[in-house]
């Protein structure tokens, strides 16, 4: 923790209230940014929370040490799936308060009016100077966070997290050792436009390029989807050529049957036809991708051309229906992408392995709102959709991932996307809609 040091002069029972006041509120901002935690998981982090205060009482400035080891303890035990991220959610919530109670000090070093006599009222003040701080920081934080999440894989986000406690650590540092706390509030600033013109160069140049080999990526499955969907069309072309050629024989036999006035031969020769008909075309493919056409966006096509073609090869049974024209849909195309891909990837994953899956997409227009709607069939006990939601969960029955998380950011970043989800009878039924804009 950081020592408030000032020219001011407290109790030690103000240092002690101070520091369950500092646990109390990284404990808080840990909360905040990590996705639901069990109660075992909240319980063992009030112990060591706990550890941590009883440790700082003894030996000088080591409960974010202890905290951050013990972190690292209790999610090997209790929470292994979310090892990095709960490191790196502990490094934030301490920068953030570390940085705070900088600033709080720096502030209470300016007050020119001695406090010593009412100390209560002034550690007040700077626990309330504190809070605020945070409150800022944290919001900040969360902004820069969700602006650049696209880009930061779990280590990229977790050695950020390790940078930023490092650099607060050693402002707090140079700030002790050479007693400067009346001119840190100029040094903080400076440092953090500093630190946030290099964050913001490295992350925009990052984000653009992440975003260029996003967008390749969708035109290469673009042109794959496009390259079987024609594949699959001079296939059933060259069929209906030689239908065509054997119907016409079937069809010039019939009439040599009906000059002989033989109905049960006559009977016979039609039904022979009806077979041939149901044998060279039993699957419906010849059909299948008539719908596609109406698809207008060469993305969106693109998209369900190359899943349908997956889950036929996995040999699901895949409906897809698209009886309207489909032109202009109001979202930008790479965020639809991607919402439409986790929901069909999902769907997939939740009937694989399963004899009588099924995946049916049906995309319509509805009063100024384009919807697609894929529904898959689900066995076993139905999870709670809430839980669905939830950041770590996802529809996939043998998978943990953050799935239906990334669409829900997403979705907040589109107003006019609505994403729902229930269950009918054996069928889980996603339904995205995306609403026509005013004006």
């Amino acid at each position: 923790m950081l020592e408030i040091i000032t020219m001011h002069t407290f109790g030690a029972d103000y240092f002690i209230l101070s520091d369950i006041i500092y646990l109390f509120l990284s404990s808080i901002c840990f909360f905040k940014i990590s996705s639901k935690k069990s109660k075992t998981f909240t319980l063992c982090y009030a112990v060591l929370a706990s550890i941590a205060f009883i440790s700082n009482t003894y030996f000088y400035d080591i409960a974010d040490y202890v905290m951050i080891l013990g972190m690292l303890f209790l999610s090997l035990m209790i929470d292994p799936q979310n090892l990095s991220t709960n490191i790196m959610n502990i490094l934030i919530s301490f920068s953030i308060i570390d940085l705070s109670t900088l600033i709080g000090s720096s502030v209470l070093t300016n007050i020119p009016v001695s406090y010593d006599n009412k100390p209560l009222f002034l550690m007040m003040i700077i626990w309330i100077i504190e809070t605020f701080s945070s409150l800022i920081i944290y919001n900040i934080s969360g902004k820069i966070i969700k602006k650049y999440s696209a880009i930061l894989d779990k280590r990229a986000s977790l050695t950020v997290a390790l940078y930023a406690y490092i650099s607060v650590t050693f402002l707090d540092v140079i700030s002790h050792k050479i007693n400067i706390f009346g001119r840190i509030i100029p040094l903080i600033i400076t440092f953090l436009i500093i630190q946030c013109i290099f964050v913001i160069i490295s992350f925009n140049f990052e984000l653009s390029r992440h975003d260029k080999l996003n967008e390749q990526k969708i035109k290469q499955t673009e042109i794959e989807g496009l390259l079987k969907y024609t594949e699959k069309l001079e296939k059933e072309e060259r069929k209906l050529r030689k239908f065509k050629h054997d119907y016409q024989n079937m069809l010039l036999s019939l009439k040599e049957l009906a000059d002989f006035e033989d109905r049960n031969e006559f009977k016979q020769g039609v039904m022979n036809l009806e077979e041939y008909f149901n044998v060279r075309f039993a699957s419906n493919e010849i059909w299948e991708f008539n719908d596609f056409d109406n698809l207008k966006n060469p993305y969106v096509k693109s998209i369900f051309i190359s899943k349908v073609q997956d889950m036929r090869n996995m040999k699901i049974t895949a409906e897809f229906s698209c009886p309207k024209i489909i032109e202009d849909i109001d979202i930008p195309v790479f965020d639809l992408v991607r919402v439409l891909g986790i929901t069909l990837d999902n769907a997939v994953e939740a009937v694989s392995g399963n004899s009588d899956g099924r995946i049916a997409m049906n995309i319509m227009k509805v009063r100024g709102a384009v919807k697609f709607v894929i529904s898959n069939t689900v066995t076993g006990p139905h999870k709670p959709v809430g839980k669905l939601i939830q950041e770590g969960y996802t529809t996939k029955s043998r998978h943990q991932g953050l799935g239906l998380g990334n669409i829900r950011d997403i979705r907040k970043e589109n107003g006019n996307l609505f994403v729902s989800y229930k269950y009918e009878e054996d069928m889980f039924v996603a339904t995205i809609t995306v609403q026509q804009k005013e004006g």
